[in-house]
């Protein structure tokens, strides 16, 4: 339920994996069943801008140049449950885990706690499993330019 695809992400190294893992402003959530990982959430930030601030399509960048960030927003770079457990609450307690993480390091940081997704447009089931959860579609555009494959960027805020 993110803005990558299974092929994608199933030809990653895992140097690549590690590397995602070891990003110091990437937090990564697992649930684990029988000591097996069956869903993970990774989030990123803090990124120093709103939402509507940057193109969905791009990749976040996390630092603009040393200038000081105004909010405390993280991005969901990626959710998964295994087939086995969808339907269980593990989306749920996953999505709920990362907000609760990136308000209370807005918290320490004194800053306005934002959170977006970028999602495929005709990705019906996460679109509405975001919406469940306060997310909102503030923008849509193709994934790349001269793509017909488009993406929607949803935001979450305590503070609209």
């Amino acid at each position: 339920m993110f803005g990558s695809t299974y092929e994608r992400e199933a030809a990653f190294t895992d140097d690549m994996w590690y590397g995602r893992l070891a990003n110091p402003q990437a937090t990564t959530f697992i649930t684990l069943q029988a000591d097996c990982v069956v869903g993970t959430l990774t989030v990123v930030g803090p990124l120093p801008f709103r939402p509507d601030e940057s193109p969905p399509a791009t990749y976040p960048k996390n630092s603009l140049a040393g200038e000081e960030p105004r909010y405390w927003h993280s991005r969901i770079d990626g959710i998964f449950t295994a087939p086995e457990v969808r339907g269980r609450g593990v989306a749920k307690a996953l999505i709920e885990k990362g907000i609760k993480f990136g308000l209370d390091e807005a918290a320490k940081s004194d800053k306005e706690y934002v959170a977006s997704i970028v999602v495929d447009s005709d990705n019906a089931a996460a679109k509405g499993l975001y919406e469940k959860y306060g997310y909102v579609t503030i923008k849509e555009e193709p994934r790349s330019p001269g793509s017909a494959r488009t993406v929607l960027l949803m935001e979450y805020s305590l503070n609209p």
